[in-house]
């Protein structure tokens, strides 16, 4: 007997958290968005992604148990949320604070479907160019 497994890359982890969420956001009549999470300056390789980890680590806590996470990078985090655009604003402005009470210098930008993007990648490109500082409609930032 043989058989194969799909290799898990950051691309299909972040499409299966998409989709996964896409499907409880319709069961529940909901949208469901992304909060992008990077160091707030560029940092230094090995800080940075101390940083990010302290981050991760301190926002698990703080989040719903069905909030997905997907480390994108080195220096960023995804937080794929069934939620619409004003539950994904309070969340952010809520992890915000979190963040700032632990000392952590971190940017943080959403972007919600269908608003922003209707793939998984248009998503992500929608709140990279938010987190870059670039215009875009809709979405929020800090």
């Amino acid at each position: 007997m043989t058989f194969t497994l799909p290799v898990a890359t950051v691309t299909f982890l972040f499409e299966e958290a998409c989709r996964g969420a896409q499907e409880d956001a319709e069961d529940e009549h909901e949208q469901f968005g992304i909060l992008l999470i990077a160091p707030a300056s560029p940092l230094a390789g090995r800080q940075g992604a101390q940083t990010l980890q302290q981050a991760e680590a301190l926002l698990r806590r703080h989040t719903h148990r069905g909030d997905r996470f997907v480390r994108l990078d080195e220096e960023s985090l995804a937080i794929i949320a069934v939620t619409d655009q004003v539950g994904l604003g309070a969340m952010m402005v809520r992890l915000d604070d979190v963040v700032d009470r632990a000392g952590l210098n971190v940017r943080m930008a959403t972007a919600v479907f269908p608003q922003d993007g209707q793939t998984p990648n248009e998503l992500l490109q929608a709140v990279r160019r938010r987190s870059a500082g670039q215009p875009s409609q809709g979405g929020m930032v800090r």
